[in-house]
């Protein structure tokens, strides 16, 4: 007896079918799915159209399992670029109250306050009031990838595994890879964390209890040092400690 695809009912062949969802699926389903991690937006959201129109029918194990995925396709598509000429969506990026860098099904999204690195079926949030630095590497053509960092706050002895796919490293460092069509995406995001940052540190904002300009100035050049500030920022907090 043929096997039938779990999600859109088509008969699945003795060597065609993709064990997944609690039973088989076919090589349309198969291929659709490959699209949830597409960079392209069109085949993005024929795929999610594609999923949407079995919703009602699935298999119940098979619907279960097609949720995560399928919400977060649905999340990507109105974050991701128009295509890879570079066009982005009619909102200016500027403008736009959430702004994110994707790659495959992972995202680095920005909010009011906080960064999210996501996959779909895992999250993490992390407030600005944690983060110390953060520091952009534009790739330099569609054949490379820059990078999203973040210094965080916290102990040396704190580093831990943000998701299963996402580690702090040895000098409190996150970096999320940037694909050149989402520059602008990473610009703003800078020139949104820089604003906050430079709000946080004011001549009149005196140092912590126990430290003086001197200790927080040093703390500034380590930063300097690791790479986790431009020497622009590192003058810039150095002058506002100092009053000048």
């Amino acid at each position: 007896m043929a096997k039938k695809c779990v999600i859109c009912g088509n008969k699945v062949g003795m060597m065609e079918g993709t064990p997944m969802f609690g039973g088989q699926i076919c090589l349309t389903c198969n291929a659709k799915i490959g699209n949830l991690d597409s960079m392209e937006r069109a085949t993005l959201a024929d795929a999610v159209k594609y999923f949407d129109g079995f919703q009602s029918t699935m298999e119940p194990e098979a619907a279960k399992g097609m949720s995560h995925d399928l919400a977060a396709a649905k999340d990507r598509l109105e974050l991701l670029p128009v295509g890879d000429d570079g066009r982005f969506l009619e909102t200016p990026v500027e403008d736009r109250e959430k702004i994110a860098v994707t790659y495959g099904n992972r995202m680095l999204i920005m909010t009011a306050g906080a960064f999210v690195f996501s996959s779909g079926r895992e999250e993490q949030t992390i407030p600005f009031s944690q983060i110390i630095s953060l520091r952009i590497v534009e790739p330099k053509n569609t054949l490379t990838n820059g990078s999203v960092s973040l210094v965080l706050g916290g102990s040396s002895d704190s580093f831990v595994h943000l998701t299963s796919w996402l580690t702090v490293g040895s000098n409190n460092n996150v970096s999320f890879p940037l694909m050149y069509a989402q520059i602008e995406e990473a610009r703003e995001m800078s020139r949104r964390f820089n604003a906050y940052h430079q709000s946080q540190v004011s001549p009149s904002t005196p140092a912590p209890a126990g430290e003086s300009i001197a200790d927080e100035i040093r703390k500034y050049k380590e930063l300097l040092d690791m790479g986790a500030l431009t020497e622009e920022e590192f003058v810039a907090a150095k002058k506002k400690l100092l009053g000048l």
